[in-house]
C-alpha cells in the first residue's frame, strides 16, 4: 500500500515548479490594478518618420520636394486633390491599436488593430508644405501596483496631451 503522505508531498513537488513558471509567464513584468485608453494620436513634424521607409533628409530651411519624396517611399498609399495642391498618405509598418487594457493583478489588453501608422503630407507647388504623423498610443493611464520597469511600487496616472 502507497502512503498517502509520500504521494501528495510527490505531486506538490511536482506541480510548484509548473505553477510557478506558469504564473512567470503570464506576469509580463508587473503586477497591480488599473486600467488603459489606447488610441490614434496625430502629430505635426518637420521631418516625417515612417517603419520600414527611408529616412527623409532634407537642407535646413529647404522645404523636402515631392519628387525627394516619390523617390525615397515611392507612390503615396492614398492621394487626394484639394485647392492648389495635393494630399498624400504613406501607411507605414507598424499597427495602430484602439481599446482598453485592464490590470487585476495581471494585465488584460482587449485592443483590437486599427490600420497601419500613416503619415500625411500636404504638397503645393511639387514641394511639402506640412507633415502630420499619426500612431497609436497611451490616452489615458492610470496605474497602482508593482512594475519591474521602475524598480518598485508606483501609482501613477497619465493623461498625454
Amino acid at each position: 500500500m502507497v502512503n498517502r503522505g509520500i504521494f501528495v508531498k510527490c505531486i506538490f513537488s511536482l506541480l510548484r515548479p509548473l505553477l510557478i513558471a506558469f504564473t512567470c509567464t503570464f506576469l509580463q513584468g508587473c503586477i497591480g490594478i488599473g486600467f488603459s485608453i489606447t488610441g490614434d494620436h496625430s502629430t505635426p513634424v518637420n521631418i516625417p518618420v515612417l517603419t520600414g521607409k527611408h529616412f527623409l533628409s532634407h537642407h535646413q530651411g529647404e522645404p523636402l520636394s515631392a519628387d525627394y519624396v516619390v523617390s525615397q517611399w515611392g507612390e503615396p498609399n492614398h492621394r487626394k486633390q484639394i485647392d492648389g495642391g495635393e494630399i498624400w498618405e504613406y501607411h507605414g509598418e507598424h499597427l495602430r491599436w484602439h481599446g482598453v487594457s485592464l490590470a487585476l493583478l495581471l494585465p488584460l489588453p482587449l485592443l483590437i488593430p486599427f490600420g497601419h501608422e500613416y503619415v500625411t503630407l500636404v504638397i503645393q507647388d511639387r514641394h511639402v508644405q506640412s507633415a502630420v504623423q499619426t500612431y497609436s498610443g497611451t490616452k489615458f493611464e492610470f496605474f497602482c501596483g508593482y512594475t519591474i520597469f521602475t524598480g518598485g511600487r508606483i501609482c501613477r496616472r497619465i493623461r498625454p496631451n
